[in-house]
């Protein structure tokens, strides 16, 4: 499941990026923005838990790189990164609905049970 998302960004700046969800892969959630958003003309990919999706939309959640919190009628996700950081304004409607869409994929405490562990284990087993 692929949703395309608007975000508002510090001063005023505004984009899109793409927010997609695999049942084959049920805990985590991708963001990916085009190189025209970045800055740089690369395009940039960050991977983080639907949980910190899901928690964030009623209270300020996560550690380290990426962090989510409501603030009235939008969410904000941090991306911290080696190069800087950006925080995004988004609806929150946009990301509830996109959270329970993804519930119907494969709902909150089943993502376990679809998880396929031995490819997971063989990928991060694989040589570089």
């Amino acid at each position: 499941m692929k949703r395309l998302v608007e975000f508002e960004v510090e001063g005023g700046g505004h984009g899109w990026m793409s927010l997609r969800y695999r049942a084959d892969r049920p805990f985590e959630v991708v963001a990916r923005f085009p190189g025209t958003v970045t800055g740089t003309g690369t395009p940039a990919v960050w991977c983080f838990a639907r949980d910190l999706l899901r928690e964030g939309l009623f209270r300020p959640t996560g550690l380290g790189d990426v962090r989510v919190r409501p603030q009235g009628p939008v969410t904000v996700i941090e991306l911290h990164g080696c190069e800087g950081r950006a925080h995004l304004w988004i609806a929150t409607s946009v990301l509830a609905e996109f959270v329970r869409a993804s519930a119907v994929l494969v709902p909150f405490g089943e993502e376990g049970r679809v998880a396929d562990w031995d490819a997971g284990l063989a990928q991060l087993l694989q040589p570089e």
